[in-house]
């Protein structure tokens, strides 16, 4: 197999809402607290990819030993590491579980409860798409804190964020070109 970049690559495949996965494989609760990555072999890697995909569940890389129906994902999760379930955020919705994600923390601390924010009367407004709605730190703001470079690609409440190489997500109405959207913001 040849290997796409030359570098030391930490991957993780996350489901980011449980919505069409498998779930965990018994019936032990989760952990509450958090949990630290396995260190891998010959220290911190250089670069670490975080690929989400809404919805996906660890059959479609590779699960129980089943053809993979997206190699380049299963590739990606051979080499690095890779979720096979996760406990959703609640709601199980893409923006809170995103934000969760990012952050480590619960719904109730981050602050995105939905994928829409709500007017006074309870009426879905506009997406939650802009880094100042997040009110935990996230990881490309610890990144930049120590120091390293973050890029992001279409993301969930990235708009506006001090990242270096940034292609927010967008709320486009149907028919609209993210790539044009993007040139008219000046992402590069």
């Amino acid at each position: 197999m040849r290997r796409a970049l030359p570098m030391t690559l930490a991957c993780v495949v996350a489901l980011a809402c449980a919505t069409g996965g498998d779930g965990p494989r018994d019936a032990s609760p989760a952990p509450a607290q958090r949990s630290e990555l396995p260190q891998p072999a010959g220290g911190r890697p250089q670069h670490l990819v975080v690929v989400s995909v809404h919805g996906m569940s660890p059959a479609a890389y590779g699960d129980a030993g089943l053809e993979p129906w997206m190699p380049t994902v299963a590739a990606l999760a051979q080499a690095g590491a890779a979720a096979e379930w996760m406990v959703p955020a609640f709601p199980a919705t893409a923006y809170p579980a995103h934000a969760t994600l990012v952050t480590g923390v619960a719904t109730a601390e981050h602050g995105i409860a939905g994928d829409r924010r709500l007017t006074e009367q309870g009426l879905a407004d506009g997406p939650l798409d802009q880094a100042a709605d997040v009110q935990a730190e996230t990881l490309w703001q610890a990144v930049a804190r120590g120091g390293g470079r973050v890029a992001a690609l279409d993301w969930p409440s990235t708009g506006s964020a001090a990242i270096a190489d940034l292609a927010p997500d967008l709320a486009l109405p149907a028919g609209a070109s993210w790539l044009d959207a993007l040139a008219r913001l000046g992402a590069g």
